[in-house]
């Protein structure tokens, strides 16, 4: 699995790779979500929240997922939209922390987007 935090306009979004148990973290997250009635409401430039690439289908989830204002949207055949009660969105912040991004998380949580230079 390969996550980008969708923050960048015209230049590529930082993206990681997941390791096995990350993985099964990240898994856990989505068990037992409610269905939800309207997709996030994304802005044109800055921060979109994060887009999980899925190609193998782990878990048995769609291949392109994105995260994004508290909605899980699963796009296989078809949308599926999900209510991130599990803090998934916040958890890919912090893992993009850790993963060298501490900088854009900051700027996201502090409502400066689209503006670092971080990797």
């Amino acid at each position: 699995m390969i996550i980008e935090l969708d923050v960048f306009s015209g230049r590529p979004n930082p993206t990681w790779s997941l390791s096995e148990e990350e993985v099964v973290e990240l898994l856990a997250a989505f068990k037992d979500l409610p269905l939800a009635s309207k997709p996030c409401q994304e802005t044109g430039i800055g921060y979109r929240g994060f887009v999980i690439l899925n190609p193998r289908r782990e878990g048995g989830l769609a291949p392109r997922i994105r995260v994004c204002g508290g909605i899980i949207a699963m796009t296989g055949d078809d949308e599926q939209l999900y209510q991130d009660v599990h803090g998934l969105e916040n958890r890919l912040l912090l893992q993009a922390s850790q993963h060298g991004y501490v900088t854009i998380v900051n700027n996201v949580l502090g409502g400066k987007f689209g503006t670092e230079s971080d990797k």
